[in-house]
């Protein structure tokens, strides 16, 4: 019996303890400035062997019997024998000849996937041609190799090691000597994900795939064009490639600065729209797949040459099968950059559904933005992008199909107009522009030194070339105003003059104004405008102008100034009858039971709060009291996330309305109160309290009857929900206690100056008895 225990216990449990037993290294991989030799930590019954060169470690490579020396960057590949004999590997990089200011991504591997003549993905191989771009070279192939890659953020943090797959990615740059890769993650190299967030400014940390990208035709120069042209546009939502600049050593080899991107694929388009790749469309080029059918956009492309978008129904067909304003977007952010490749790089998916309409990504812009010198600016892409060509590159006619069709419609030609003068005055404003230049040569400043010099650029090369792209910022709008009126034949130019007070904002165009504007545009094309007024403002009409809230109008004027008027309005007639008196906004670590806040009615009548609403200081969230929720004199209303969990921890059962669907920043936020009519019952600015609120205390209102918002009438106290606070409570009692002590003192008086005259008359009638 005692035997079986033991051999139970050593059949369950070994495996356990050998699980929990791990080969450790001290330090880990990373940036190590000067580090000479590592402390590798093995349990008894493992052994460890290794390479330096990127193969496959096993039993017939070096064995590590104790520390291992480090002679400047090296990257280790270790192979790891538990006491089964059950073998994994593991990789080390380490960088000690300088410090970083970038991520680092390390990419191992056999040496012969790279550049073996015969399988290495970068080799011209056997049957290249033998002039750029060396067509049926090896990196013209769609090879995948196995590597082990590593990334190591700023702070010297090992952030990804695992095994992936690797590709030559790329068109005509692939015969650059820095090529572009694309890196997988699969099933069958281990982890089918890269569990990271790769790019912090996107809320994503799984990854099927990424790019490292040489910056196309930019490789030589300022190796961020199509960088600038994509985030420069990012602001107006068009669908892009995010970026991050890193630094990349392929077998400890340094292999220069990289722009790490996203890869457009379903795996892109199911993080940024939510469409899975079973109900997807992705397409390039004129009408070639990549994922999904094609029919439905042949069928689409086909009718459109017949279209005339003068027409009602035609203009309806195209309208329910393209997002109409995302390609004007797509066209005239192309247009910018003067993309002499943009004909054939095309990318437009859309969800499977018959009422899902196409859309275009903003993508591979290094072809343009005065990639060739110093005049690329002054290039007459309008005329280009939208008239009809017998060209077959870079601008054939089937690439300006679509955006002909809908310039035939002077409805949509004057919205094309202003979109680009929109654009024109904000996102491609000069300034602007070469601030984002400055930003971006910033970034790579302590790297981009050592780049070159892996590369044999010359300084001066590369700093032309990033002037070349400060002038295009900065010169560009100028020409493309100029060939925008040449084009479509506009009239003298206007400034326009928005101005905007704290009242509200105007929907300009395409734009939404929140502060004062001023932009160039053109007389005689119609302009768009709205006043938008802030939830407690009413629009009252435009300054010197008679126009409606909405219009569209045409001026003849060199300067057109705009100012809406609004106007406060009133407070409801509830406003001191029905108050906020408590609020707990300091729930962040309890989201179910989430923040909470109470309403108290302080009048004599029964209030009906059906359709009252809450809302908090940006207007961003708004809470609607249901209809048939009443409120007695001297009643109370909690109003919470989980009215259930709220229950059990308060123990009140009634006068409770659940569901609110958000909170109440804490020490930052606004919280106002409206009624049915959407007037203003009450308003408490929890900034201006200046009250740090700490757990098990909330802020409460100090004296129910004060109607205006005081900073010194809210207080810290512990929760007291469907009653009166415990300050509002001493303050009766100090009224109680001065009326009590009033009255004494009244009476008192009263009774001492009857005692006085009752004293002046009995001393005046004895004086007259005497006499």
């Amino acid at each position: 019996m005692r035997s079986f225990v033991f051999l139970f216990f050593i059949t369950f449990f070994t495996p356990i303890l050998s699980a929990q037993e791990k080969v450790k290294f001290f330090p880990t991989g990373g940036v190590h400035v000067g580090l000479k030799e590592i402390k590798v930590d093995i349990p008894d019954g493992f052994s460890v062997y290794y390479t330096t060169d990127g193969t496959t470690p096993g039993r017939a490579s070096l064995k590590v019997r104790g520390n291992l020396k480090i002679t400047g960057n090296t990257v280790f590949l270790f192979a790891v024998y538990d006491r089964a004999g059950k073998r994994e590997q593991i990789s080390h990089s380490y960088f000690t000849e300088r410090k970083h200011s970038l991520p680092i991504l390390s990419i191992i591997s056999h040496p012969d996937n790279f550049f073996d003549s015969i399988q290495g993905i970068y080799e011209m191989g056997c049957c290249a041609d033998t002039v750029d771009p060396f067509k049926g070279a090896n990196f013209w192939k769609n090879w995948e190799r196995a590597i082990h890659i590593e990334m190591i953020e700023n702070d010297s943090v090992q952030v990804l090691n695992q095994e992936a797959g690797i590709k030559i990615f790329g068109g005509y740059s692939v015969s650059m000597r820095q090529k572009s890769f694309a890196i997988y993650a699969r099933k069958k190299y281990g982890n089918n994900r890269f569990e990271h967030n790769l790019f912090p400014q996107l809320d994503e940390d799984k990854y099927k795939t990424f790019l490292l990208r040489n910056a196309g035709g930019d490789m030589l120069g300022a190796h961020m064009r199509d960088v600038y042209a994509t985030q420069l546009v990012k602001p107006t939502g068009l669908a892009i490639q995010e970026y991050r600049p890193v630094s990349v050593y392929i077998n400890g080899e340094y292999w220069g600065k990289y722009n790490l991107r996203e890869k457009i694929n379903e795996h892109y388009i199911k993080q940024h729209f939510g469409y899975d790749k079973d109900s997807l469309i992705i397409m390039r080029h004129r009408k070639e797949p990549q994922h999904g059918s094609t029919r439905d956009y042949e069928r689409f492309i086909s009718r459109v040459p017949a279209l005339d978008l003068r027409k009602p129904d035609d203009l309806r067909y195209m309208d329910a099968r393209m997002d109409i304003d995302n390609y004007m977007l797509y066209n005239i952010s192309e247009i910018y950059t003067g993309n002499e490749d943009a004909g054939g790089n095309i990318r437009y998916f859309k969800h499977t559904s018959d009422t899902a309409k196409w859309r275009w990504i903003f993508y591979d812009l290094d072809l343009g933005l005065n990639i060739n010198g110093s005049n690329g600016h002054k290039i007459n892409s309008v005329d280009d992008f939208t008239l009809p060509s017998n060209e077959l590159w870079p601008n054939p006619a089937w690439s300006t199909l679509l955006i002909r069709k809908i310039l035939e419609n002077d409805s949509l030609k004057y919205r094309y107009i202003n979109r680009f003068s929109d654009l024109l005055n904000t996102t491609f404003q000069s300034e602007r522009a070469v601030k984002l230049v400055n930003k971006l040569e910033d970034e790579v400043s302590e790297e981009i030194d050592y780049h070159l010099k892996r590369w044999h650029i010359t300084r001066g090369r590369y700093n032309k070339s990033v002037k070349d792209l400060k002038i295009f910022a900065e010169e560009r709008p100028a020409y493309l105003r100029q060939f925008l009126a040449e084009r479509f034949e506009l009239g003298p130019e206007m400034v326009v003059n928005v101005k905007i007070d704290k009242g509200g904002s105007v929907v300009f165009n395409s734009l939404i104004l929140k502060d004062d504007f001023k932009g160039t545009y053109y007389q005689g094309v119609p302009l768009i405008f709205e006043a938008v007024p802030r939830f407690d403002y009413e629009f009252k009409g435009w300054k010197g102008l008679d126009s409606d809230q909405k219009a569209y109008e045409s001026f003849q004027k060199d300067t057109l100034i705009l100012q809406p008027v609004f106007e406060k309005r009133r407070w409801s007639d509830y406003r001191g009858r029905v108050m906020i008196t408590e609020i707990d906004a300091a729930q962040e670590d309890n989201e179910r039971q989430g923040d909470w806040l109470e309403l108290h009615n302080i009048s004599d009548q029964l209030v009906d709060l059906s359709g009252w609403m809450i809302k908090d200081g940006k207007d961003d969230h708004s809470f609607i009291i249901p209809s048939g929720v009443y409120l007695d004199s001297g009643s109370y209303l909690i109003i919470c996330r989980d009215s259930v969990s709220w229950k059990k921890r308060f123990g009140i059962k009634s006068h409770i309305l659940g569901n609110l669907s958000f909170g109440f920043k804490h020490g930052r936020d606004e919280i106002r109160l409206y009624d049915s009519g959407l007037f203003k019952v009450d308003e408490v600015d929890l900034k201006k309290t200046e009250l740090e609120e700490k757990d098990g205390f909330n802020i409460v209102k100090k004296d129910f009857r004060v109607k205006k918002f005081s900073k010194n009438n809210w207080t810290l106290e512990k929760a007291s929900p469907a009653s009166a606070s415990k300050s509002y409570k001493l303050i009766l009692k100090q009224e109680e206690e001065d009326r009590y002590w009033k009255n004494v003192f009244f009476y008192s008086g009263i009774s001492a100056g009857a005692l006085l005259i009752l004293l002046f008359l009995f001393t005046l009638l004895k004086r007259r008895s005497q006499t």
